[in-house]
């Protein structure tokens, strides 16, 4: 399972540069973020925000449950959010910096 947590900076409002793939071949993609602004601009395509926790809406607590969650329903062969895009054109994806 490979996690992708998106900022949202300099996101644009309409039409976000979100993955257009199904990354899922190798193994699921859960894209994530923190910041309530990226959510309003992306929702569609991100799995999970805790965004919540910023506007003291939600507790640290109940977003690492809602995480886990999420990661036991994806393990369990629930589709992500990128699975979910019908786009067939093969694409690579490729990520500068060390991640682990």
């Amino acid at each position: 399972m490979v996690f992708y947590q998106l900022g949202g900076q300099e996101l644009p409002a309409s039409d976000p540069p979100l993955s257009a793939i199904n990354p899922g071949l190798v193994a699921p993609l859960l894209t994530v973020t923190g910041n309530p602004s990226t959510c309003e601009k992306a929702c569609k395509d991100i799995d999970l925000s805790t965004g919540g926790v910023l506007l003291g809406r939600q507790s640290l607590e109940e977003a690492g449950q809602e995480l886990m969650g999420l990661v036991v329903r994806t393990a369990s062969g629930a589709m992500t959010k990128g699975e979910t895009v019908n786009f067939a054109d093969p694409v690579e994806v490729f990520f500068e910096g060390p991640f682990l």
